[in-house]
Parts: structure tokens; sequence; C-alpha cells
């Protein structure tokens, strides 16, 4: 297996995800959202310690991206405990 310094890109894939997940929060949500088929909206705001603009705000470049985003039940007005 070679190694691939930093910053090094391997026929532009490299660089591409760099740049779409370059900032946290939309690493945060991809981690968290990875392997789900449904997710409501306020969950993911709790687990990624985001509040609902912030989320919003990140999930539009994955989806535009395209990222395979979950269904996401985005009318969830769930209380936090």
């Amino acid at each position: 297996m070679d190694v691939v310094p930093a910053g090094t890109t391997t026929g532009g894939v490299v660089a591409e995800l760099s740049a779409v997940l370059a900032a946290l929060p939309r690493l945060k949500v991809v981690a968290v959202l990875d392997g789900c088929r449904a997710a409501e909206f306020g969950m993911i705001t709790d687990l990624c310690e985001m509040n609902k603009s912030t989320l919003s705000k990140t999930m539009t470049p994955l989806e535009a991206a395209g990222y395979g985003m979950p269904n996401v039940d985005r009318r969830c007005n769930r209380e936090k405990p």
C-alpha cells in the first residue's frame, strides 16, 4: 500500500473530498449520519452539538456535493431533555 502525503491529490479525489469536508461541522454531520437511513433533525443537532440554523447551513453544501443524506425529518420540534 502506497502512502500519500497530506495535501497530495490522487486524480482529484482527495482534493474534492477535502474541500467538502474541510469544515469540522460538515465532517461531524457525515460521521453522525454514516449508515443512517433516516434521522430526526433534533437528534442530529444534539449529537453534533449544533443549533438548528448551523445544522441547516452545514447540510446544504453536503447535499449539493452529492453526499447521500438520509431522509431527515426537518419538522422535528423535539425538546431537549
